[in-house]
């Protein structure tokens, strides 16, 4: 299964900046949090981040995720972060 799009999917929010809640087994909170995380460091150095940076296979995933939202939209996280409750 496509964990990393089931992840991206559940949490958009047509019309929105995605949710602004979360109940989840805390993968998706590692994703938004992590996101912001590397949306911040983009906006400072310009950076993406690097999936090959680790071996471990689902930090790969959530860093791939990451870098391709930051191109695409580079204040994703950072908007859906300011609007989560929990």
């Amino acid at each position: 299964p496509n964990i990393g799009g089931a992840l991206t999917q559940m949490m958009e929010v047509i019309g929105q900046d995605g949710c602004h809640q979360l109940v989840d087994d805390g993968d998706a909170t590692l994703l938004v949090r992590k996101g912001k995380e590397c949306e911040g460091k983009f906006a400072a150095d310009g950076s993406l981040p690097d999936p090959n940076s680790t071996e471990h296979p689902e930090s790969k995933c959530l860093l791939q995720l990451i870098k391709n939202s930051i191109k695409v939209d580079n204040t994703r996280y950072t908007r859906m972060v300011a609007k989560l409750k929990g």
